[in-house]
């Protein structure tokens, strides 16, 4: 059923390039370049709207499932296009969304320690996959609704913080203070690219999108300029509240400069922010890349009972819950350093 539009394309793509790094990026990149970081920015805002360029080019002309799997098919066959969707949603996908969880769970153990011993763990990353996998078989619809509804609530946090930073903003926040040394640059964009992927995988459902050629290019470059947008604004307002402490806040930059604008309550809210973001994200990668098996799958590269369409709600109920599966096995098992590790390699190789 073709029941995704542009509004839904555009907010996940945020969703899933907008994720819990957020909440230490700007400490991470100030502690490189300083408040010379809205370059970095800009440089990487750019050179993933060029990237996205080709993916609205390309997804326009594909009414099917599979994002970069199905490009990558029609141009160099299905080889190349297995590897390709292998390490789209096994290496890159199943693995990000397992590291998500850990991160996440290790959030709510810190409100709640008795969440963090093993089993009572378990339990809390078997309920929160269990509930994602079974709204997303229940059609793409109503995972498009829990993906943009979590989407919304986690950028309200972020919103408060850059409105309620206003009065503190800093000119040298905005204008960077002048160009950094070249080096610097360069290895602050190197990481920030990272931070900026993910918005591609928002047209792995385009099998399930109302108009290709007219959603698909509206959807992913207003999701893209979102994206630069939230970037830059939250990473003002961290660097024109804290200044030169924002290299030294560690994990939780965004909620120590809450706290100094809103109080207590504001950093409560960030926190929370955090964990909400972590959701979100998996929420909206549940919703995009179990597609990609299916696809993988309906071409013969993958057991065909992973094609099999729910007969009431016509989704690819198998590939969601195996994908949703693996995942929460994965997030159980493992640690978050060596799954984010094995994830940036998948994506590396595509």
């Amino acid at each position: 059923r073709r029941v995704i539009g542009p509004g839904t394309i555009a907010l996940n793509a945020i969703n899933l390039t907008v994720a819990s790094g957020i909440f230490a990026l700007p400490a991470v990149i100030a502690a490189i370049i300083g408040p010379a970081a809205v370059y970095a920015y800009l440089i990487c805002g750019a050179a993933m709207a060029l990237v996205l360029l080709c993916f609205a080019e390309l997804g326009s002309t594909t009414p099917r499932s599979g994002g970069g799997y199905a490009y990558i098919e029609r141009a160099f066959g299905p080889f190349w296009a297995f590897l390709a969707g292998v390490l789209i949603w096994f290496a890159f996908g199943v693995m990000s969304d397992a590291a998500i969880a850990t991160a996440m769970a290790q959030t709510i153990a810190v409100a709640y320690p008795a969440l963090g011993d093993p089993l009572p763990r378990a339990l809390l990353l078997l309920a929160f996959f269990g509930t994602i996998i079974a709204v997303n078989i229940a059609g793409a619809r109503a995972g498009a609704r829990v993906a943009v509804t979590l989407t919304v609530i986690k950028l309200v946090p972020l919103a408060a913080l850059v409105i309620a930073s206003l009065p503190s903003l800093q000119a040298v926040a905005i204008t960077g203070g002048g160009l950094p040394p070249a080096a610097k640059l360069g290895e602050a964009s190197l990481i920030l690219f990272f931070a900026f992927t993910g918005a591609e995988a928002a047209l792995v459902p385009s099998g399930e999108i109302e108009n290709v050629r007219r959603d698909v290019p509206r959807g992913i470059m207003l999701g893209c300029g979102g994206v630069i947008l939230v970037y830059l604004g939250v990473h003002v307002a961290a660097q024109s509240v804290l200044g030169e402490r924002l290299a030294s806040e560690g994990s939780a930059p965004l909620a120590a400069a809450a706290a100094l604008v809103m109080g207590p309550a504001g950093r409560t809210l960030l926190l929370v922010g955090g964990v909400l973001s972590m959701a979100a994200s998996i929420s909206g990668d549940l919703l995009a890349t179990p597609r990609a098996l299916f696809a993988n799958a309906v071409d013969g590269h993958l057991p065909a009972v992973l094609a099999r369409v729910h007969p009431r709600f016509r989704t690819p109920w198998v590939a969601i819950l195996v994908y949703g599966a693996l995942g929460c096995g994965f997030a159980i098992a493992g640690g978050f350093a060596l799954l984010a590790a094995l994830a940036s390699a998948g994506l590396l190789l595509v």
